[in-house]
């Protein structure tokens, strides 16, 4: 009896100075594994209100806990508490009871302590995975499968998602930790997903998501800050749908030109890729020093010695409104980037002619620089000139109102360039002559068929399969018949 009174006492007293419980944890860990029903749960009710730092760095509790959850039928209130204040404390000292901890997750205050064991010993926890997607849907559950990065939590997020029931702040960056940091591309989408429906019907998720991302950027691991970039390019946009997308845009478009020049030239692509995207959704975010910025950040880009980052710079070059990119004239630099010699500039510049022919309507200006560097001994250059070629018509393609005016605009604008690409087409270089032949059904008349048909029996499959789709596209303008 007297045990029992002063267990209560100490619950008392704890509950407004928990220091004062301090000195009696371990004995009260004693207690709570008496046969006394009563002192046990005086005990535990004690203990609970102990700081949590202290109680865990008793070794008893431990055992008391584990105990414990090994005896209770249905867990109580105050063993559940204990467990998640111990967690709490120390999630290593908790993480020794981690599978009697799930065996007893009907009760929330346990899943909360599986959580804070999974934020720290996500190790530990893995085993259980399947166990603990089972219990329930709740946030302690997701956040605890987030952090083992389950296979399973792109589903129980998305379901939650779906109820309409919103995403706390902290759940969004456990949800944001995952679609970066995740290793299986497909769990990185889902996430993702998941996080732009819910930002439908809440526009302060989307606050609170690129938020995060933008916390993410400056990440050790290079592939964790091309993932950020990758998330803040996908489409839709979540940016988009931010409440603050104004202030927000302007900090997230720092964020990418910083990144644009990183060392690793994925995180440089992918930062590239999303600025086109940010530029094309809120093209007012560009004001004139930004765009200074942004100009000079592309065309230096121009010469990575990534491909992908050389498309993409010139892809951020084209999304910049026309007005502004003629305040520093951006087509002029690229071209006189073009004629400097150096053959990785030429590539990326010429594929920002390209770009920018097609943004700017300039069709007849591209061809006539594509048409120079079709005509080059680089087999390299040759090429991408030629792709340039195709990206021009199909801009043209788009922007047409009908076939008549097709037809008009390649008329008028690729006549200077056909004959260098009829020479294309028989270049030694398969390469070369698939492209060309592609090209040909873009910008090509009926006086190519037979130089088409020619190359249907071309040794090279891929320059077969070129012409033979150049002439049903030739038959399609109605420039030959394609039997």
């Amino acid at each position: 009896m007297t045990s029992t009174v002063l267990a209560r006492a100490f619950a008392d007293v704890g509950s407004v100075a928990p220091a004062a419980v301090v000195p009696a944890i371990e004995p009260l860990a004693r207690c709570a594994t008496a046969s006394s029903k009563p002192l046990r749960h005086a005990a535990i009710d004690a203990l609970v209100c102990a700081p949590p730092a202290d109680l865990a760095s008793v070794a008893a509790v431990v055992e008391c806990l584990r105990a414990r959850l090994g005896a209770e039928s249905r867990v109580s209130d105050a063993v559940a508490t204990l467990a998640s204040t111990l967690s709490l404390g120390d999630p290593d000292a908790a993480s020794q009871v981690v599978g009697e901890l799930v065996e007893n997750a009907t009760h929330p205050q346990v899943r909360r302590a599986i959580a804070l064991v999974a934020d720290a010993r996500p190790e530990t926890v893995e085993p259980y995975d399947a166990e603990i997607a089972d219990t329930t849907n709740d946030r302690h559950v997701r956040r605890a499968l987030a952090r083992i990065r389950s296979e399973q939590y792109p589903k129980l997020l998305r379901e939650h998602v779906m109820s309409g029931d919103g995403l706390p702040e902290d759940e969004v960056q456990f949800a944001v930790d995952v679609a970066v940091s995740a290793a299986e591309s497909e769990q990185r989408k889902h996430v993702l997903r998941s996080l732009s429906v819910a930002v439908e019907t809440d526009s302060s998720i989307a606050q609170r998501t690129v938020c995060a991302l933008l916390e993410r950027r400056t990440d050790h691991d290079p592939t964790h800050r091309k993932h950020v970039a990758a998330c803040l390019a996908e489409k839709p946009s979540i940016l988009e749908r931010a409440a603050d997308r104004a202030t927000l845009t302007d900090d997230v478009i720092d964020a990418l030109l910083e990144n644009a020049t990183d060392d690793h030239w994925e995180v440089r692509s992918r930062s590239l890729e999303a600025l086109e995207t940010v530029l094309l959704i809120a093209p007012e975010a560009v004001i004139e020093t930004k765009n200074d910025e942004l100009v000079e950040v592309a065309i230096e880009r121009l010469s990575d010695e990534h491909g992908f980052a050389r498309q993409h710079a010139a892809d951020v070059l084209a999304a910049i409104p026309p007005s502004m990119r003629r305040l520093v004239d951006a087509f002029d630099r690229v071209r006189s980037l073009a004629e400097t010699g150096d053959g990785t500039a030429a590539l990326g510049a010429t594929r920002a002619i390209a770009a920018l022919g097609v943004a700017d309507g300039s069709y007849e200006r591209a061809f006539e620089l594509l048409g120079e560097g079709i005509s080059t001994s680089d087999r390299y250059l040759r090429q991408t000139a030629l792709e340039g070629v195709e990206t021009v018509s199909e801009g043209i393609l788009e922007n047409a109102n009908d076939e008549v005016e097709l037809e008009a605009i390649l008329d008028a604008t690729s006549k200077p360039i056909r004959d260098r690409v009829r020479t294309a087409v028989r270049a030694r270089d398969p390469e070369i002559r698939t492209a060309a032949c592609r090209c040909l059904g873009a910008v090509g008349t009926g006086d190519d068929v037979s130089l088409l048909e020619e190359h249907l029996e071309d040794p090279h499959p891929r320059v077969c399969e070129a012409a033979r789709a150049a002439l049903e596209q030739l038959s399609d303008r109605g420039e030959a018949d394609c039997d």
